[in-house]
């Protein structure tokens, strides 16, 4: 817990910084952008990977249509949740 709230603190400052270099309106937004969707995109590659591995490990525990499930549903709520996040 302690390590997502150290990553926390360094990505708000990794924004506050983006705020204070900025020399215009327009290029503090796109910087913002840009930092924040490189930040979903490797969130979604360690997902991803994540997910590969999870189910490399529990092959042996369930069904595959139990597996398949479980992912698809985490796949969605990720989908779901970057969609709600990059609207705004």
């Amino acid at each position: 817990m302690h390590k997502l709230e150290d990553v926390l603190i360094m990505m708000n400052n990794h924004i506050m910084s983006i705020e204070d270099e900025a020399q215009d309106e327009l290029s503090r937004l796109e910087a913002k952008m840009v930092y924040i969707v490189g930040v979903f995109k490797q969130l979604d590659l360690e997902f991803s990977t994540l997910e590969i591995e999870y189910r490399n490990a529990t092959t042996g525990f369930f069904r595959e249509e139990e597996d398949l499930e479980v992912f698809e549903n985490s796949r969605i709520a990720f989908e779901e949740l970057m969609a709600t996040i990059t609207k705004h």
